[in-house]
């Protein structure tokens, strides 16, 4: 499947797209706001990544997908949580700006 909006495409990673995802993986940004990205970020890692061998095949997705909606189902409804949050921590230990993901009753859907 593939989503378009004008210039932006939206489909499953190719084997193909690994010298893209390597080159982006250098980043220093991404590197930074993204501590689970391996470091050093190798062809190899990107080779994995595009092939789906490190990523989720289309019936992990969903069955993943379906797991976080029940647990946030559960912390929102059963446990009366007015904001369920998420952070990964850094590879180094360090507490370090980041990003942070964030869900509240109103975002989760069927």
């Amino acid at each position: 499947m593939e989503l378009r909006d004008g210039g932006i495409v939206l489909r499953p990673w190719r084997a193909e797209d690994a010298p893209a995802v390597h080159a982006a993986c250098q980043d220093e940004e991404i590197l930074r706001w993204i501590p689970v990205i391996p470091r050093p970020y190798t062809l190899e890692h990107a080779r994995a990544f595009a092939s789906g061998e490190l990523g989720l095949g289309p019936h992990q997705f969903a069955v993943t997908s379906r797991a976080l909606w029940l647990i946030c189902r559960y912390g929102l409804d059963r446990l009366g949580r007015r904001r369920l949050t998420s952070h990964l921590p850094h590879p180094d230990g360090r507490r370090r700006d980041s990003v942070m993901f964030s869900l509240l009753p109103g975002g989760l859907r069927e």
